[in-house]
């Protein structure tokens, strides 16, 4: 999936440039309580049980992995987030639009 993002318009799938791949999505606290909230509202099929979750509020949760989720109600982004130092994570379902409304940074490329 990392050759490929989301067209906004059409909830489609297109070819992205080299400069895109080496990006990561995240979020912070309260974005990660926003995006949850509306998972649990839509009855999406992974949500998280926020108060049991082992993250810190001033942490910045970066998306490692996602795929597109079919839904009847249209798209959605299934994504495994980053939640603390030790490496945990947890899948969440987000909507497309708010998926891409979320900050980005340039990862650093590795040429190991």
């Amino acid at each position: 999936m990392r050759n490929v993002r989301v067209n906004t318009a059409s909830d489609t799938l297109c070819p992205i440039s080299k400069r895109e791949e080496h990006t990561v999505k995240y979020c912070d606290y309260e974005s990660l309580k926003a995006l949850n909230d509306t998972a649990v509202k839509n009855k999406y099929n992974r949500s998280l049980y926020f108060d049991k979750l082992p993250i810190k509020k001033d942490t910045l949760f970066p998306i490692k992995d996602w795929m597109v989720h079919e839904y009847a109600t249209g798209n959605a982004i299934r994504t495994s987030i980053v939640l603390n130092e030790e490496g945990d994570s947890a899948w969440l379902d987000i909507p497309v639009s708010m998926y891409n409304k979320l900050p980005d940074f340039q990862e650093e490329k590795n040429d190991d």
